[in-house]
């Protein structure tokens, strides 16, 4: 993968560079980046090791789904294991890590387990450590195993807990969770509007879509204003609603100061909430599937939608030249918007017959192949380097550095 951030657009503050460093290196962002999109603005391909077999990972995702980009978060008593970096707020001196992989992520020694994976099946090490006796090697085999590490220091930080009732509780922040808070502030209900982001507007912040004539980011600036000057809603970024109990019971943790430098922050950290709702709404959205070809773990294999967020949203390009491959209408709106934003793409495989979705791709001057599959991506742990495809008329190979799918 050859990210890179893109010359315009994305909402970033690009007048506010923000330092931090990555794995020892020291890299810079911009406001309103998260750190993810800022590793692949500065090109970084490798951001995690797999568990087990410690293959190369890069990111797949751009929010919640990421199962990738998984680091340690800062240093001494203010660490924090296994965080993911899609969802860190880009801040001053911010420092970060990949976890799983040593002595760093580029080069990790534990690489050498894939040389012997026919041997090391699932459960293998209950079935051979057997002989003398289990506890001779466990203390070298728990020490392989997990991911970050826990502090070892007293947490300088405080939490605090809330108790909370409300008439209306919805959960995400998107265009529906945006409509219905509206919808409930006109009828007079108490809402309590939570997402997890740092920003209200959920996919909205990373689409070209247009919203009662206003585009998407627009037409959220004039929906919140709206909703943060009725006395029926509070609005509660940074929140995750993390578990759904008896009788409309709903557990949020809100993050306070985690995307703030160590120097500003209160040191009250998060605070706990316990929400009563006589009614729920959940609009959290969806998540992109992947599709299932070789290799399709390498570092450069990402979702479309979660390319479209980085450009649109971060100003980041998921590669030089890339390649979408789909089996469905969403992949040609995220190629339009990537194609728009100067990403040079290769071509749009379909595994379906031809659509009317594609009018818009080839009318920019985009391939589309119909009834063509990815067989493999080509590259190694430094990043993709092509794709081998099947199509009608035979095997075909795409130069390219990333490959963008949507299942």
């Amino acid at each position: 993968m050859s990210g890179y951030r893109l010359a315009q657009g994305g909402l970033i503050d690009r007048s506010t560079r923000v330092p931090f460093h990555w794995d020892g290196r020291a890299l810079e962002g911009f406001a309103g980046d998260t750190l993810a999109s800022a590793l692949l603005a500065n090109g970084i391909v490798r951001v995690g090791r797999s568990f087990k077999y410690h293959r190369a990972r890069g990111l797949l995702g751009a929010g919640l789904e990421e199962p990738n980009a998984i680091i340690q978060l800062e240093e001494g008593a203010a660490t924090t294991p296994n965080v993911k970096a899609t969802q860190v707020p880009l801040y001053s001196g911010l420092r970060a890590k990949p976890v799983n992989a040593w002595p760093n992520v580029d080069f990790d020694a534990m690489a050498i387990n894939g040389l012997f994976k026919r041997f090391i099946p699932a459960g293998f090490y209950y079935k051979t450590f057997t002989w003398p006796h289990w506890l001779i090697f466990e203390p070298s085999i728990r020490a392989a195993a997990g991911l970050g590490r826990a502090p070892t220091e007293p947490d300088p930080a405080r939490y605090e807990h809330r108790f909370a009732h409300t008439d209306t509780l919805i959960i995400g922040a998107g265009a529906a969770g945006l409509a219905a808070a509206q919808a409930c502030a006109e009828a007079g209900l108490d809402t309590l509007l939570v997402d997890s982001d740092f920003h209200f507007g959920g996919g909205l912040l990373g689409s070209p879509a247009m919203i009662e004539g206003l585009h998407a980011s627009a037409w959220v600036d004039q929906t919140l204003n709206r909703l943060a000057g009725s006395r029926h809603v509070t609005l509660l970024k940074r929140t995750l609603a993390f578990g759904y109990y008896d009788h409309n019971l709903i557990g949020l943790c809100q993050r306070l100061d985690d995307h703030l430098p160590h120097a500003e922050r209160n040191h009250v950290r998060e605070r706990l909430w316990k929400v009563r709702a006589r009614r729920v709404i959940l609009a959290t959205g969806a998540f992109e599937r992947p599709l299932a070809f070789e290799n399709n773990d390498l570092p450069g294999v990402m979702l479309a939608s979660a390319a479209q967020t980085y450009a649109l949203r971060f100003g980041a390009a998921p590669g030089r030249t890339v390649v979408f491959a789909t089996n469905n209408d969403s992949a040609y709106d995220a190629a339009a918007a990537l194609h728009d934003a100067g990403v040079a793409i290769a071509a749009i495989l379909d595994s379906r017959g031809e659509t009317p979705a594609a009018a818009a791709a080839q009318s920019r001057g985009i391939q589309v192949i119909w009834e063509s599959l990815p067989r493999s991506a080509l590259g190694d742990g430094a990043g993709v380097r092509g794709l081998k495809l099947s199509t009608p008329s035979g095997k075909q190979t795409i130069a390219c550095d990333a490959v963008l799918v949507s299942g």
